[in-house]
């Protein structure tokens, strides 16, 4: 008799059945960069508030339409055997739970909400340039908390899963 095979041997084989059409491994994560002075102050420039007219809602109901729409994603397994099995994933409230290694049948809006958990890892430089002038410069890298493929959305939703991937912490 041959043996049953593990929950996670069963999502690895799904895993592995799965063609991509494009993964968050595919794209480079948005990158940052903070110059601190070496003398004074920290001085970092915020954006302020914009105000947007009541004439630009009338996208709204098409945003919403589109952000509603029916993904399918998979959430990579991780090497951790710790890991959680299901990801949790909110917007606006609204709770979904995605399992790892299994493509799942998601809105769109919950894509973006796992897009949008992201992981910012810094390298610091501190010294003096060419001129002898002192500097400290964090140089930042930033990528999704989960390994993500996006495996069947229209042309449009993948553009906006690169566009979304390039969005800062």
């Amino acid at each position: 008799m041959k043996p049953s095979r593990t929950p996670k041997q069963l999502a690895n084989d799904a895993r592995l059945r799965v063609r991509a059409k494009i993964r968050s491994d595919d794209l480079d994560g948005a990158k940052s960069e903070v110059n601190i002075s070496a003398k004074g102050p920290l001085e970092v420039e915020r954006r302020s508030i914009e105000v947007i007219p009541e004439a630009a809602f009338k996208g709204k109901a098409e945003d919403e339409a589109f952000m509603n729409e029916i993904v399918t994603v998979l959430i990579e397994a991780e090497e951790n055997p710790d890991a959680p099995t299901f990801i949790q994933t909110g917007h606006n409230g609204i709770d979904q739970y995605i399992q790892r290694g299994i493509p799942q049948k998601i809105k769109r809006r919950f894509l973006y909400s796992l897009i949008a958990g992201k992981r910012s890892q810094f390298a610091s430089n501190f010294g003096k340039d060419g001129s002898g002038k002192e500097f400290n410069k964090l140089t930042g890298r930033t990528s999704t908390t989960h390994r993500i493929a996006l495996i069947d959305d229209t042309q449009r939703g993948r553009q906006k899963f690169a566009e979304w991937m390039q969005l800062p912490a």
